[in-house]
């Protein structure tokens, strides 16, 4: 689950083990259970979700709708690769690039 959820970002994944690890501790358990990996998941998301607005929410679609094709012409593409809102994929194979919403994201788009 923990894996899933980090989109493959190894930076992201630690920090969902760690926090995970944290809970299960915290609980006075010897390993991370479910329960402390949804914890995990649902602290990231409130950590990558800060500062999203409309606008952000709305290019967001557009992207996990065609992750084929970035939208032309702004700025917030930027944003969104720093910051991890979207992730670059290659599959080196097919020579085929790709973008997608970060997992903890994809939740909130389906909600809207």
């Amino acid at each position: 689950m923990l894996v899933r959820m980090s989109g493959g970002v190894v930076r992201d994944f630690i920090r969902l083990v760690r926090i995970a690890a944290h809970e299960a501790s915290e609980r006075g358990l010897e390993e991370i259970d479910s329960a402390c990996a949804e914890f995990a998941i649902r602290e990231m998301r409130k950590m990558l979700t800060r500062g999203l607005t409309e606008e952000h929410m709305t290019l967001l679609e557009k992207i996990e709708n065609d992750p084929t094709r970035l939208p032309e012409g702004t700025d917030l593409m930027k944003e969104f690769l720093k910051n991890g809102y979207v992730l670059y994929y290659e599959d080196t194979e097919d020579a085929e690039e790709w973008y997608g919403i970060h997992p903890l994201l994809g939740g909130l788009l389906e909600e809207r």
